[in-house]
């Protein structure tokens, strides 16, 4: 404590800070959310993007059912086959649409009790709608290396979807093939000893 000149004991600084309510940390929490929420979105968007962009050369079919949002919604639990490009397409309107569709109605400033009910809702609903788009980018991956031949085009698969490994749900849909792609390059690693 220091003495002022009044012969009174001031307070020290960190004393004085304690006694400060900073009612502004409610709303700096509220945007470090939205912050980091925007990151993870265009990080996926750019995951999505990045992975899905060769899918317009390959023009390779891809089965899209168990009643997803696909055209009109008229085909609920039926199989459907589409394009590479059509899919890729359908991939990036589900990610950019996904905050604009949950968060459009959402005053995301709102710190009320409400507000704070409403902003989580909303958070969760994002993430249920990119469980869902993971979901089928692991069907699709799965889709492709069971259609490989060999551990070269394995490799090559796994060298394009490579970014989406990151995500757990496509991770473990696709551990099996990792597992069969390590069992064939140590069977010709073994072959290559036992020549030489």
């Amino acid at each position: 404590r220091r003495v002022g000149e009044g012969g009174g004991t001031l307070e020290t600084p960190a004393q004085v800070l304690k006694g400060i309510t900073l009612y502004h940390k409610d709303l700096r929490d509220r945007l470090d959310a939205i912050y980091h929420f925007r990151m993870q979105h265009e990080k996926l968007r750019g995951v999505v993007l990045e992975v899905l962009s060769g899918e317009k050369e390959e023009g390779a079919g891809v089965t899209m059912g168990a009643g997803k949002e696909k055209g009109d919604g008229n085909n609920a639990g039926a199989e459907e086959s589409v394009t590479g490009e059509e899919y890729s397409a359908w991939a990036l309107r589900e990610v950019d649409e996904a905050p604009m569709a949950l968060f459009a109605s959402v005053d995301v400033l709102d710190l009320s009790p409400r507000g704070v009910a409403v902003f989580n809702s909303a958070l969760e609903g994002y993430d249920r709608k990119v469980d869902a788009i993971e979901e089928r980018l692991a069907r699709l991956l799965r889709g492709k290396l069971a259609a490989c031949q060999d551990a070269e085009d394995m490799f090559r698969v796994f060298a394009r979807f490579n970014p989406l490994l990151t995500r757990s749900r496509v991770r473990a849909a696709v551990k099996e093939f990792q597992l069969q792609l390590m069992n064939t390059v140590g069977q010709a690693v073994q072959k290559l000893q036992s020549k030489f």
